[in-house]
């Protein structure tokens, strides 16, 4: 509801504010091979834009944590963990594996435990702010290697497909009720002043070449999302 001058003049430069908040994928790193699906599942979703819905790409909601990508809009908070993986995988009994070419490449970390972990911080720092259906966080495994083969069982905890099968999630979930711009640019809020703190502390460890634009993306929204809309209330 609109209950003054402002809040029309707020509405008005939305759409050449949202602009201004574009960013640019840092440069891709040659010694991380999962990042080429980061960037292709990001690029294939910059093609069919969602109304003030942002992409988050290396949010850091907690220490030694970094969750792939994260959206916020009108549709809600999704996080994502992408997974760059050719081949055959398995999910079977709680046990993920791998086969590419006849032979067993192992995997380190289970996928599902990956998302969830993510998924539960994230929902956490909402949380506190947020009632349930704002801070219940959707999303999951995106397989971005269209030939692999999936065989994972409906057990699975965490929801999962290839980059197609998002694209038809997203495009056909519904907006949440009740969720305006004013409480998606607080969830950007939030979410960025984690990153923020987390940054601080743990900028000695990280590579520089990927974390000075993670940072300037971060810095550059949260900026803008105090300066340009506290002021004008």
């Amino acid at each position: 509801m609109l209950e003054s001058g402002n809040d029309i003049e707020r509405l008005s430069i939305l759409p050449e504010w949202c602009e201004s908040l574009k960013g640019e994928l840092p440069a891709p790193s040659p010694t991380k091979h999962g990042e080429k699906g980061e960037r292709q599942f990001i690029q294939r979703l910059q093609r069919r834009p969602e109304e003030l819905t942002f992409m988050i790409y290396g949010l850091r909601p907690a220490p030694n944590e970094d969750v792939d990508l994260t959206l916020v809009g009108p549709k809600g908070v999704w996080v994502f963990e992408v997974k760059h993986w050719s081949g055959t995988i398995t999910y079977r009994d709680g046990e993920w594996h791998r086969m590419q070419n006849g032979v067993e490449v192992p995997v380190t970390q289970h996928p599902d435990g990956q998302w969830q972990r993510m998924a539960n911080i994230v929902a956490g720092r909402l949380s506190e702010m947020f009632d349930m259906a704002f801070a219940t966080v959707k999303g999951g495994l995106v397989f971005t290697i269209d030939d692999s083969q999936l065989n994972i069982s409906s057990a699975c905890p965490a929801k999962y497909g290839n980059i197609g099968h998002w694209e038809s999630e997203l495009a056909s979930a519904p907006a949440i009720r009740d969720l305006d711009h004013s409480k998606i640019f607080e969830a950007l809020d939030i979410l960025l002043r984690f990153h923020r703190e987390v940054d601080r502390t743990c900028l000695p460890a990280r590579p520089m070449d990927k974390d000075d634009d993670i940072k300037r993306l971060a810095y550059a929204l949260q900026d803008k999302l105090i300066e340009q809309v506290h002021k004008r209330r």
